[in-house]
């Protein structure tokens, strides 16, 4: 039967598969690609339990800065939100495959929770590394240093708004569908994925600011540059993939090889950063270490204690 999430034309029925698979021509190509999905995302949610529990409970690293029990220290946060981002993807795929809590209004907001945390990932990845490179900048290009208060107010404002806004224009949009008020709920859907394409594309632009700062200071390429130029890569191609759904839903949706290419895009891009960032983690050790920020001295010494020696010379 027709309806917002699912539209007929001559071909068939189409379904919005953020929603529902159920029905439409898409059905089998879907219900294959959440199921590898699922399978996918199982296995990094494992893989970051174990990185997550030998960071806080075998090496005793705190989850916030000791100094400031506000601010999350940057890999660990980055790894307790993204292993929430690797569950809700679960959820959310397992609910879609076997058809379960078949209300649409649920369904859409299971769809951008997850993502919510993600973005929330690589936002504490990047504030924290902000921080520390306003830190280092106030020794050498004291001018130049960004407010510790300012950063804390970007920062949560980056983290809690797309909680908040997204959530109520999901919510609205699926409401008035349901109440086949198709053109309010076209509005809200819109606007909704252009709040996605501009959060994604605002944190974008940070992590080019200060990957820039980071690169200047440290004066060489570093293991945790490596993660933030992939998170950049991904928030540039979410935001791109946001503002065109936005823009063209329907015919995205009706367009069979144009709706299987923008859920493989969709449904994996998450999947493959948290691979990428797992991969960096276990096989580039100095990327796994947090730098310890509070231990800069006024010789521009960044000092790693984890590792018992300066790792860089300024």
């Amino acid at each position: 039967m027709e309806s917002f999430w699912v539209v007929c034309v001559e071909d068939g029925c189409h379904c919005d598969w953020r929603v529902t698979i159920e029905g439409c021509l898409e059905t089998k190509a879907m219900f294959a690609i959440y199921l590898m999905n699922v399978i996918c995302s199982c296995l990094l949610l494992l893989l970051g339990g174990y990185l997550l529990y030998m960071r806080l409970a075998v090496k005793k690293e705190p989850l916030f800065d000791p100094q400031n029990k506000w601010r999350p220290r940057p890999i660990e946060s980055m790894m307790v939100l993204g292993n929430l981002f690797n569950l809700l993807r679960i959820i959310d795929g397992l609910i879609l495959i076997t058809d379960t809590l078949p209300n649409p209004i649920i369904r859409s907001v299971l769809y951008e929770i997850p993502w919510q945390f993600g973005l929330a990932a690589f936002s504490c990845y990047l504030f924290g590394i902000s921080h520390i490179v306003s830190k280092s900048v106030a020794i050498f290009r004291p001018q130049e240093v960004i407010s510790s208060d300012r950063l804390v107010s970007i920062s949560i404002a980056t983290i809690f708004l797309p909680f908040i806004t997204n959530n109520i224009f999901s919510v609205l949009a699926a409401v008035y569908a349901e109440q086949g008020d198709y053109r309010k709920a076209k509005i809200y859907t819109d606007t909704l994925y252009y709040l996605w394409s501009a959060y994604c594309l605002n944190l974008a632009c940070w992590t080019v600011f200060s990957g820039y700062r980071l690169i200047l200071i440290l004066n060489k390429h570093i293991e945790h540059q490596s993660i933030s130029n992939n998170n950049n890569l991904t928030l540039i191609r979410v935001s791109h993939d946001k503002f065109i759904y936005g823009s063209m839903r329907v015919p995205i949706m009706t367009h069979t090889i144009g709706t299987h290419i923008m859920a493989l895009i969709w449904t994996f891009d998450g999947t493959i950063s948290a691979m990428f960032i797992m991969t960096v983690l276990i096989h580039t050790p100095k990327a796994y270490t947090s730098y310890d920020e509070d231990q800069t001295n006024q010789t521009g010494q960044l000092r790693d204690y984890s590792r018992g020696r300066i790792f860089n010379q300024l």
